[in-house]
């Protein structure tokens, strides 16, 4: 059975908007350290929480 297309179109905005999402992420991520030491461990949380529910999402 084929998906409206209402839950198409909702997939698709998920997934095209999860995109900047997901980069502003990893960049927070990246952000967190200096020199290979984790000095904005806030941040991180954050960020890794935002990959989570982007992930849970798009399940």
């Amino acid at each position: 059975m084929r998906k409206p297309l209402s839950a198409r179109i909702s997939m698709g905005v998920l997934v095209v908007g999860g995109l900047p999402a997901l980069g502003t992420a990893l960049l927070c991520i990246a952000a967190s350290f200096h020199g290979g030491d984790l000095r904005h461990e806030t941040m991180f949380a954050y960020a890794v929480g935002a990959i989570v529910l982007l992930i849970a999402s798009h399940g």
